[in-house]
């Protein structure tokens, strides 16, 4: 056997054994985090109704309750929102439901306070895939939270 190929597979190791450790990490931030516990550990709320959670996978009613023991009924709007955004979670106003079956078939029981709806959404790393957290709070005209609802839909890939 030619020297150049005595190399080859030595050579073809080595490249694995630093190769391997690269894409791995790579791959992990791409995501955004390395593991979901170290996702959830940073965000104290999520984390709370993330154990909470009844395994549910649309209205999360044992989180909801983690969530407003956390932020209260009557906290302030910014506030309410400065809390959800502290935890990573992207919030914007939202339309209500357009009738008023709709409106309490969702939990929303005040259509006086239309404008005063906001969605916040966060997608977390899950074991297969990801936990899309949608979280929507509204208030009231004195900008006071007056209810919250939370859905949790899991995302396989």
């Amino acid at each position: 056997m030619p020297k150049q190929r005595k190399w080859l597979p030595v050579l073809i190791i080595c490249v694995g054994l630093i190769a391997a450790p690269i894409v791995y990490l790579v791959s992990h931030l791409v995501r955004g985090t390395l593991e979901p516990e170290d996702f959830y550990r940073s965000r104290p709320i999520l984390a709370a109704m993330q154990s909470n959670h009844d395994a549910a996978w649309q209205s999360a009613p044992a989180a909801r309750l983690t969530l407003l023991q956390r932020m209260p009924l009557g906290t302030p709007r910014a506030n309410a929102i400065g809390v959800l955004a502290g935890e990573g979670f992207e919030c914007a106003t939202a339309d209500w439901p357009g009738d008023a079956a709709g409106r309490k078939r969702d939990g929303y029981v005040d259509a006086d306070v239309k404008d005063q709806l906001v969605n916040c959404q966060l997608l977390a790393p899950a074991e297969m895939g990801y936990t899309r957290w949608i979280i929507d709070v509204w208030f009231d005209g004195a900008d006071l939270l007056r209810g919250a609802r939370v859905s949790v839909w899991n995302i396989s890939l």
